[in-house]
């Protein structure tokens, strides 16, 4: 089975194109704005509890710094993909299922730096957050939630499926032989390890405490509820590559594997941390638990 290569080439090229945007022009463009809308509204001195470090120097500042070098890391990334967009045309390149999904994978890893290390930085606030409300007076909502208060069983039910799906067709493929061949183990244990991140998330946010000691309880359960979704989307999306990555290995659809690959990155983007964005907007949440005499929930 094949396709008219300069409709795959086409394809290829926009998809790649799509994925430079939306992580290194769109989501950085809207977190950059969901920030500003913050230091705006809500400034260190009446909001002291969002900005613990403001004791010790400007936070607004240096977050504003860090947007700045936020911005610039992202805009630096785009440009090296739209490089190399224009580098494969000069040279006339076409999708062959050599392993250019490779080069499409480390370039979706470096597009990840900026946000992982935002994600860092974010990680040492609530801790410093946690550690200035050690001596503050605390309450919490005593009702114990579960995984169907947040989530309908049905995406639940189909993940676990698509999971046993991908395992026997995986399985089948491979061949029964025992042993199993060493790659076989290594697909087995990185799928594997995978799940159980999306299943730790799950756990975390319904049994482990608030990484944002002062969040109060509505935005709570609010985030709780888009983090299970994610998670669990993430599951669906993770078995559905596999299964199609699968099938193209199958009948030799080699060169549609890097524009598939490139899809699955988009895909877990949009419904993962662009899911967050979407449904967690700082309009709606309540900043008042951020004041001063405010008491922590």
């Amino acid at each position: 089975m094949t396709f008219d290569p300069l409709i795959t080439t086409a394809l290829f090229y926009l998809i790649f194109l799509s994925q430079i945007y939306l992580l290194s022009l769109h989501y950085p463009r809207i977190m950059l704005r969901r920030l500003t809308y913050v230091l705006k509204n809500f400034p260190a001195n009446d909001y002291p509890k969002l900005y613990p470090a403001s004791y010790t120097f400007d936070t607004e500042r240096k977050a504003r710094q860090g947007m700045r070098l936020f911005r610039g890391m992202n805009i630096v990334i785009a440009l090296i993909g739209l490089g190399l967009i224009l580098t494969a045309l000069m040279t006339g390149y076409r999708p062959q299922g050599h392993g250019e999904e490779a080069l499409v994978a480390a370039f979706f890893v470096l597009q990840a730096v900026p946000h992982v290390l935002t994600e860092l930085t974010t990680f040492k606030h609530y801790k410093l957050m946690r550690q200035c409300n050690n001596s503050s007076r605390r309450t919490a909502s005593l009702t114990r939630r579960h995984l169907f208060d947040f989530i309908s069983p049905v995406p639940v039910i189909l993940a676990v499926a698509l999971i046993i799906i991908w395992l026997v067709y995986f399985l089948t493929d491979a061949g029964l032989t025992v042993p199993l061949k060493r790659n076989v183990y290594v697909m087995l244990l990185a799928v594997s390890m995978a799940n159980f991140v999306f299943v730790a998330m799950i756990v975390q946010h319904l049994r482990g405490r608030k990484l944002d000691p002062h969040l109060a309880h509505k935005d709570k359960l609010k985030q709780t509820e888009l983090v299970i979704r994610s998670a669990v989307i993430g599951s669906i999306a993770l078995s559905s590559f596999l299964i199609i990555d699968q099938t193209v290995q199958q009948y030799a659809l080699d060169y549609l594997q890097p524009a598939i690959i490139s899809l699955y990155f988009q895909a877990i983007i949009i419904f993962g941390p662009g899911a967050m964005l979407r449904g967690y907007r700082p309009e709606e949440i309540d900043f008042s638990v951020y004041k001063k005499d405010a008491r922590s929930l």
